[in-house]
Order: C-alpha cells, then sequence, then structure tokens
C-alpha cells in the first residue's frame, strides 16, 4: 500500500505515512450492479453522461472483472484523480474523484475511446510518465507534468464544424458576390454588354435604353457616349448623335476622337439636308421635305389654333427638345397649378425633382409645350419664357389657424409664429396672405393682403373660443387660394379633430384636387394624424405633426421655400377659347447647364380667377335676403369684400347708400368675438376696430334673448337712426324674424 500524498510504501498496521505524516484513508470500491449490461452503451452519444449510471454494490474491494490494478498519479498535497485500467472484456471506467479526507466512492460508468489516449482495453498509457508495476512515480530529477485532460469526445461535432464553416464561407462567397454586382463599375459594364449585344442584333432602342442606363451610373465615361451616339446614328436620328458627342466633349474637351466623330456627324447632316433641298420643289429652303408643320409648331393663316397668322413657329421645337432631354439626367416635372387671369397668356406652375424627390434648380432652362383643349389635337404652343419664382414672382398664402378653446394655453406662441412669418415675406415681388381662423365656424381675420400690418392685426385679433371647424375653413381657404392669380397654396395649423364643420375631408380633398391647390398641415396635440396626412398627400402638400408649437417657424420657411422653388412656365393659348376649358398639356424642360431633363404630360381644368381689376365706384349696394356668409363669399368673387366703416365719413356714406337702396338691414365685414375681458368687434380685413365704433345701446351682446349666438355685424337703421349690431348669421330666413325680409342687403367695398 502506498501514501496518496507523496507515493511511499505504508504497512497495512500503520494510520498515517511515516514520511509525510497523511492519514491513511480506507478507500471503498462500489461496482456496476450486475444486471446493468454496459457493454450495450452506445459509445456515440453527444453527451455521454446521460447513460452514466451509479452503482449500488457491496463495499468490498475490487471484485473479479473489475480492473487488478489502480494507477493513480498522485500529486503534491492531493491525490485528486484516479484513473482506472480497464482489463479486456470490462467496460467499467472508475472515475474517482478522491480528496484528502474524502475519498469515499467511485463512480462507475462506460469506457470512452479517444485516440492517442486510450490505445488498447487494459493498457491505458500517459505519456511522459514514469512507469513501474502498480503505479506511475516520478523521478527525484523530472519536473512532474500537468494532469493530461481526457474527455470524451463527442461524436459528429468534427462534421457539424465543416458543415458550419461551409455555410458561413458559402454566405460570405454570396455576400460578397452581391455587393461586387451593385458596385457602380460592374453596373456599368453589364449595361455596355447589355448594350453592345443589342446593337449586334439590330434591336437599337433597347440598346440606347441600355446605354442611357450606363451613363446615368457613371457620367463620364467616354466610351458610353460614343456607343450611344453610333446607336442614335444607326437610326438617322443624326442630331441626337451630334448632342451625345457634345455633351462627352463637355468632360472630354480635348479629346481628338470626339472631335473628328463631331465633325463626321454634322457633314452627314449638311449633306443630308442639301439632297433633300433639292429634292424638294415646292420647299423654299426654310422647311424641310417631309416635315410636319403641325408637329414642328408651323401653322398655316387659316389654322384657326395659330396665335396670329403672322406667328409662324414657336422658339423651341417640341420633337427636338424631347430627343435632347434624352441626353440628360432625367428629373420629374411634377404639375403644382396654373393661372388664365391674362388669357390667351397661360401660367403652368410646377417643381423640377430629381430621383430622390429633392427639388432641383436649373441654370439656363429651355421649354416647350403642346396643348391639347377640350380633348382636341395637341398643337405646339409658343413660348413666352421659364422662369424661378424666387425673386421674379409673388405667391399667394392662405394661411388657416386654430382658435378653438383648446388652444386658450397655447394662442400666444401660435400668434408669435404667424407674426414672425407673415413678416418675412416678400411682398416687394407680390407676395399675398390671407388669414383664416376657425373655432364652430370660419372667421376671417384678414382677407388677402400685401399689407403686414393688416395681417399682423388680424393675427392679434384672435382668441381661443368654441369648437373645431377644421374642415370647413380649409375648404374656404381652397375656394379663395383658387381664385388667386399666380402661385397660390393653403397652410393649416391645429391641435385638435374637427366636430363642428358641415364638409368632410373627402370633400376638401376632392375641391381642393379639382383647383389645384397644395394643402399643407400642421398638427400638434390630439389630431387625427392619419386624416391629416391623406389630406396633405392627396393635393400635392405635406402634414407635420409637433410637439413644440414653436417648430411651425421652420416647418412654415420650408413650406416658402418650397413654394419659392417652382418654376412658371408662359405660353400663349388659342385666343378664341373659353379660358376656363379642360386642357391637357405635353411639356418638356431642358437644362444642359445643369445637366438635367424633365417632361410631362397632365391635364387641368384652370379654377376661375377673381378679378380685382377697377371698378367704376367705390362701393357697390346689393338688395337681397341672404346670410352673412353668402354675402362675404358674393362680395370676394367680385373682387371686394364686405364694406368695413371706420369713420364717421364713411358711416354717412353707406347708411344712405343703404337708405336709397331700401335696405334697412345691411350686413357688414366684421365679427364680434369673445375673450376673458369680453366682447369685442373685428374687421375682416385686419384694418384697426378702434378707430371708430357705432354701437346700438347694449350692443354688442354676442347672444340674442332666446339664446341664439349673435356674433356678424350688421347696420341697421333703427327709428331712423343708423348704427351697429351683432346679429345670427341668416335673421331672414329665420321664420319668426320676417321683418328683416324684403329689407335686408349687402354693400361691397372695392380696394381698387
Amino acid at each position: 500500500m502506498y501514501c496518496m500524498r507523496c507515493g511511499s510504501e505504508i504497512k497495512e498496521d500503520q494510520s498515517f505515512c511515516m514520511k509525510c505524516g497523511a492519514k491513511v484513508e480506507k478507500i471503498r470500491y462500489e461496482s456496476t450492479p450486475s444486471d446493468v449490461d454496459t457493454s450495450a452503451r452506445d459509445s456515440s452519444k453527444d453527451d455521454p453522461t446521460d447513460d452514466v449510471q451509479r452503482g449500488s454494490g457491496s463495499e468490498s474491494g475490487l471484485t473479479e472483472g473489475n480492473a487488478e490494478a489502480l494507477r493513480a498519479r498522485p500529486t503534491e498535497g492531493i491525490a485528486d484523480a484516479l484513473r482506472p485500467n480497464p482489463t479486456e472484456g470490462n467496460a467499467e471506467v472508475l472515475q474517482p474523484g478522491p480528496t484528502e479526507g474524502n475519498v469515499d466512492a467511485f463512480q462507475s460508468g462506460p469506457v470512452y475511446e479517444e485516440p492517442g489516449i486510450y490505445q488498447q482495453p487494459g493498457n491505458y498509457e500517459q505519456p511522459g510518465i514514469y512507469e513501474e508495476p502498480g503505479f506511475n512515480e516520478y523521478p527525484d530529477d523530472m519536473e512532474e507534468p500537468e494532469p493530461a485532460s481526457v474527455k470524451p469526445k463527442k461524436s459528429g461535432n468534427k462534421a457539424l464544424i465543416a458543415l458550419s464553416v461551409i455555410l458561413v464561407l458559402s454566405m460570405l462567397m454570396v455576400g460578397g458576390l452581391l455587393v461586387y454586382r451593385q458596385m457602380p463599375m460592374v453596373r456599368y459594364q453589364r449595361n455596355i454588354k447589355v448594350a453592345q449585344k443589342y446593337m449586334l442584333e439590330g434591336d437599337y432602342e433597347q440598346a440606347i435604353l441600355a446605354i442611357k442606363e450606363a451613363i446615368d451610373i457613371e457620367p463620364k465615361k467616354m466610351d458610353a457616349y460614343l456607343l450611344l451616339a453610333d446607336a442614335f446614328k444607326e437610326i438617322g436620328e443624326e442630331e441626337n448623335a451630334i448632342n451625345t458627342v457634345e455633351i462627352a466633349l463637355n468632360y472630354f474637351p480635348e479629346n481628338k476622337r470626339l472631335t473628328e466623330y463631331l465633325s463626321e456627324l454634322e457633314l452627314s447632316v449638311e449633306t443630308s439636308e442639301d439632297v433633300e433641298d433639292s429634292d424638294d420643289e415646292e420647299d423654299s429652303g426654310n422647311i424641310r421635305k417631309g416635315s410636319d408643320t403641325k408637329k414642328s409648331g408651323m401653322v398655316t393663316p387659316d389654322d384657326k389654333t395659330a396665335v396670329s397668322a403672322a406667328s409662324e413657329k414657336s422658339e423651341i421645337d417640341y420633337d427636338r427638345l424631347k430627343k435632347e432631354i434624352a441626353q440628360l439626367m432625367q428629373g420629374n416635372m411634377v404639375y403644382i397649378s396654373s393661372d388664365v387671369s391674362q388669357y390667351p397668356l397661360v401660367r403652368v406652375y410646377f417643381q423640377i425633382n430629381d430621383a430622390n424627390g429633392n427639388v432641383q434648380t436649373l441654370l439656363s432652362p429651355t421649354a416647350a409645350i403642346r396643348e391639347s383643349i377640350s380633348g382636341g389635337a395637341f398643337i405646339e404652343r409658343e413660348i413666352k419664357k421659364i422662369e424661378k419664382l424666387e425673386g421674379n414672382q409673388g405667391i399667394s398664402i392662405d394661411i388657416v389657424a386654430d382658435k378653438s378653446g383648446s388652444m386658450d394655453s397655447d394662442i400666444n406662441q401660435v400668434k408669435s409664429v404667424m407674426s414672425q412669418f407673415v413678416n418675412s415675406l416678400d411682398y416687394t415681388n407680390g407676395d399675398r396672405a390671407e388669414l383664416l381662423a376657425f373655432e364652430d365656424s370660419v372667421m376671417y381675420m384678414c382677407s388677402y393682403t400685401n399689407n403686414p400690418v393688416y395681417l399682423n392685426n388680424g393675427i392679434l385679433g384672435m382668441s381661443a373660443y368654441g369648437g373645431t371647424a377644421l374642415y370647413d375653413a380649409i375648404y374656404e381657404a381652397v375656394t379663395n387660394s383658387s381664385g388667386q392669380a399666380g402661385a397660390h397654396c393653403v397652410i393649416a395649423f391645429t391641435d385638435g379633430q374637427d366636430n363642428s364643420s358641415v364638409f368632410n375631408y373627402q370633400q376638401v380633398v376632392d375641391y381642393a384636387r379639382a383647383v389645384s391647390v397644395p394643402i399643407y398641415i400642421i398638427g400638434a396635440g390630439s389630431v387625427d394624424t392619419q386624416t391629416l396626412t391623406y389630406i396633405a398627400d392627396q393635393t400635392g402638400g405635406r402634414y407635420w405633426n409637433i410637439n413644440d408649437l414653436y417648430d411651425m417657424t421652420e416647418i412654415l420657411n420650408e413650406i416658402y421655400s418650397e413654394q419659392k422653388d417652382m418654376y412658371c412656365l408662359e405660353y400663349i393659348s388659342q385666343a378664341d377659347a373659353d379660358r376656363y376649358a379642360p386642357r391637357s398639356i405635353e411639356s418638356v424642360v431642358c437644362d444642359k447647364d445643369s445637366n438635367y431633363g424633365a417632361s410631362t404630360t397632365t391635364s387641368f381644368t384652370p379654377a376661375r380667377v377673381i378679378d380685382y381689376g377697377n371698378h367704376s365706384s367705390r362701393y357697390e349696394v346689393v338688395l337681397q335676403d341672404i346670410s352673412w356668409a353668402d354675402a362675404n363669399a358674393a362680395a370676394i368673387r367680385k373682387g371686394g369684400h364686405l364694406v368695413t366703416i371706420t369713420s364717421q365719413d364713411e358711416m354717412n356714406q353707406v347708411s344712405a347708400l343703404c337708405e336709397n337702396a331700401g335696405i334697412k338691414y345691411c350686413w357688414m365685414g366684421g365679427y364680434t368675438m369673445m375673450d376673458s375681458s369680453g366682447c369685442y368687434g373685428h374687421w375682416i380685413t385686419g384694418e384697426d376696430f378702434n378707430q371708430y365704433q357705432a354701437w346700438y345701446p347694449g350692443e354688442p351682446s354676442r347672444n340674442d334673448l332666446d339664446g341664439t349666438e349673435e356674433k356678424y355685424l350688421m347696420l341697421w337703421n333703427i327709428k331712423g337712426v343708423w348704427s351697429w349690431n351683432d346679429e345670427r348669421i341668416h335673421p331672414a330666413g329665420d321664420p319668426e324674424l320676417q321683418y328683416y325680409r324684403g329689407k335686408t342687403g349687402y354693400v361691397i367695398e372695392y380696394e381698387q
């Protein structure tokens, strides 16, 4: 017997090692129960510990069939591992785990072979260990090696690892291939190869498409331009071929090959023209044989679609310009609105956007247009000019503001932001604005003007009160906006959901689309985001949702910049046609300096424009039993507004006009509104209401004796005295107020 600590021999009757003093422990071995067939265990399982079972044998020593000797490798201070040496025919592995003072049991289990460790059954060898029969002992001059790690190997691991490596490598190869195929140069070369294939097959149209795509990817590759010029030449489009080479020369101005090819193409065109001229006996030399006068913009004296008999052709040929833009980067030409206020001059407003929707600025654009009126033939029209709005033209902006009761704590912030915005408009170049507010109904805080003083008065006059008639307010704004000459739009703000409108959101959308008015909406608080987004998207506007009301400043400036980035294309239409007839136009814009071209086909019906022209008199008196809203709308359509009385002289003049017309109850252009201090008046023009007032005693009341709301200003004659009253919206239509009938009317005031 030997010491488990130092390996010294110990006699049978000794309780302690005489060399190191370690206590001699009595080792008990447990054998595998005889009813367990360990030989049947599957050594290929991934986790061999799943099959290990504890034995319940006796406390006897090594039984017959067990290993005849235990080869223990003692370590200094602790015999922490006893590895059995299984004999042939015995599939038990004794896995002892004795520590000092605790060597109670060995756990048996199946034998697992691992190449290089288990050599043969019954002959367990550990490299580097000096072996003597019965145990291993290290010579004094030999350093003890670390114990070898012997772990059962999980079957199938190598195959699994190999498969994983293959999958990872495959994914990397596929991903790399995809990235490679998306590299610009690879895409360029692929399109060039496709184009060359089409060229060989004689399919030049498809070849041209492939080459254009290649140029979009790599616009500075000379070979692509040469190939494109060849394709155009093959189908007889020498002019397009020339344009292609000229574009290439912008990138390679000193290239001899391009210069020579351009000279060759130009010579070919000149020769072709000479041949055609000599063969055309009827041609005076100005028109090529076989040309289509309608298509090229030429008109005959008896052509009723001509602007005049003296106008022979447009400055820009539509077909030629259409071909030229094929060589340029393609933008999107988005129709916005039109204006026929100076008919037969027609203005079309549009944006040029790149492929990502960003506004594109043109440097020196040229344009051409063909027009069809009421479904007739497309006739090329004379272009007068094309220009960007910024610095050249004004825009008309209809601002719609929420002043419902929910705005009570935020109304001052909104006023501040709106005041900054109206003060920033470019009035010198024609900007104009109108301010509508809404509560239970729509209220005119300031009708269209280019005077920021009036607009600011309208802003200051707003107070939070009542419900939310958002849709009615936007509908009213679209009506007024569509009647303005030039570019126009609606910008609306709300902090809640509509609960008071007569119109619904779909009616708003349909109407705005019909008259080409884009609607921009800013929402805050508990708004119906989905509906507001729908309204904006369907009408060509945009929607924003904000948490901080001061964010409105940046959004308003963004909308304004977007409007100013539009272009106006002016052309002469058919003079004797109805200016408001439905139209379809095919328009094309080309800008070689910015390398951009765009075209579009769109249909529209011009909206009726309000005529603000000169009138024979400042006032117009109308005797009619209508509501305040109808009277206000009639005044706007005629280019004026309901009268606002700002002096005693004006009071006397208007009163006399009404009396002479048989009017006793006359609508004026004003409201009464409520705030914390009570009831106050406001003119729809934004004029100062405090400079003159003439209320009937006890008025304004804001409510009638029966509780009906009264907020619309009326000039009335009570017992021969003219004064002011706030009245319900349509007293002549109330069966209880018969005395208004036949005596109600309104006065329109014209500023021009």
